[in-house]
């Protein structure tokens, strides 16, 4: 008999939220990113089965992050966790908790 998912909260994740800067004198464009929060998240690596279950390929590092509501966060925003920053690809948000699949940057 399988558990209940709960989320949980073992590991402190910063959120930063990204955008794009003022063009410079050439018309290019840098990213920026904020920091916006710092969060409990259950944090836990993301297997090469189930990232091929969601249509993700490649040996690209990838983690599973849990959030508990609410939590504000787009794909396209980075993460800080276990010392290296993390790119969100993917974004369940449910009731309960929202899930994010992040890539290593």
């Amino acid at each position: 008999m399988r558990g209940i998912l709960t989320p949980y909260a073992d590991e402190q994740v910063q959120i930063y939220q990204t955008a794009l800067s003022e063009p410079d004198a050439l018309g290019q464009f840098d990213e920026v990113s904020t920091l916006t929060a710092e969060r409990a998240a259950h944090v836990q690596p993301l297997g090469s089965d189930a990232a091929a279950r969601m249509g993700l390929e490649g040996e690209i590092v990838r983690l599973r992050v849990r959030f508990a509501p609410p939590v504000l966060i787009s794909v396209g925003d980075l993460l800080r966790a276990r010392g290296r920053d993390w790119r969100v690809i993917r974004l369940e948000p449910w009731q309960s908790f929202t899930t994010v699949i992040v890539e290593a940057v």
